[in-house]
């Protein structure tokens, strides 16, 4: 039916935007020291461009699963991985901040095993929903949504942790 898919596609696309885009990434980059004003960090980053290749990678991730060319994500990946490789060997310095490349490298990957997951449970709703197995329709993708919440707790966790570290030291 056109609602499964409908819903596969929709769960894909906005739990990506807005759970990994909007939610975790962005808890991320400011775990780095990024706050996302230009005036404090000295740069502004073009974030609409990152949310782009988000959704049109979760759309692809979801289309190779269905299509049953699951390879399509690993060869994806090599892309990105070669696109960027040079930033995550480096210090790199964007504005007032640097960045220690191992670490963008880190947030990396943490965003794409995310996207990865939100594709493939997109694609795997629409085939539960085809079987009319309702149950894992709805739990599967609630613990993937629970599971980013917890990361995205723990990373606010880590980040007010090292600020407290980091003003203490000021202080002293």
């Amino acid at each position: 039916m056109w609602w499964h898919y409908l819903i596969g596609y929709g769960f894909s696309i906005t739990g990506s935007y807005f759970m990994i885009g909007k939610l975790l990434m962005k808890a991320q980059w400011k775990n780095l020291g990024q706050t996302g004003n230009e005036k404090e960090d000295g740069f502004l980053p073009r974030k609409e461009l990152p949310s782009m290749v988000g959704n049109i990678e979760c759309v692809l991730y979801t289309s190779s699963w269905l299509l049953g060319r699951p390879e399509f994500i690993a060869i994806w990946l090599v892309l990105k991985v070669a696109g960027g490789m040079k930033s995550w060997t480096e210090e790199v310095t964007l504005g007032k901040i640097k960045f220690v490349g191992r670490n963008i490298f880190n947030v990396f990957l943490i965003g794409n095993a995310l996207s990865i997951s939100f594709g493939v449970v997109g694609a795997k709703i629409i085939q539960w929903l085809n079987k009319e197995s309702y149950t894992l329709a709805i739990i599967v993708p609630v613990l993937l949504v629970i599971g980013v919440l917890v990361l995205w707790g723990y990373t606010k966790y880590l980040w007010k942790k090292s600020y407290k570290e980091l003003y203490s030291k000021t202080i002293a």
